[in-house]
């Protein structure tokens, strides 16, 4: 479960910290709010690419650090993205983004409006 997540220099966040309860998390606002830069970074633990456009203005790396519960495991995963490089870690130890990557889809899914369609495939159902 995602407990925790940190963003900095993301698009036009500078700094933010969100607690997530055990329980139903919901972010809500108007249009403009800031709710998709959040899905951006949690993004950039599962794929790959991370433009350096996504750097906020004027700021030379952006962060984003997630921590992951599990009873007594707990899992840090972090992405930091320079203008010229993407590092990732795991722990807070260096490692291959695709370990990051594993460990992120392992304990992430996002859904948009419209990936409903994912639900109606009986591959995709539990036993």
């Amino acid at each position: 479960m995602l407990s925790y997540l940190k963003v900095e220099n993301l698009a036009v966040v500078e700094k933010v910290g969100l607690d997530f309860s055990p329980r139903l998390n919901v972010l809500t606002g108007e249009t403009g709010a800031g709710k998709s830069i959040l899905i951006d970074a949690v993004t950039l633990l599962l794929n790959k690419k991370a433009p350096a456009g996504m750097i906020r203005g004027g700021e030379e790396k952006l962060t984003v650090e997630a921590l992951f519960s599990d009873g007594d495991e707990e899992t840090v995963l972090r992405r930091e993205v320079t203008r010229g490089k993407s590092l990732a870690f795991r722990d807070g130890e260096p490692a291959p983004f695709a370990r990051v990557q594993e460990a992120a889809e392992a304990r992430l899914n996002i859904y948009g409006q419209r990936d409903h369609v994912f639900l109606l495939n009986a591959a995709n159902h539990q036993s």
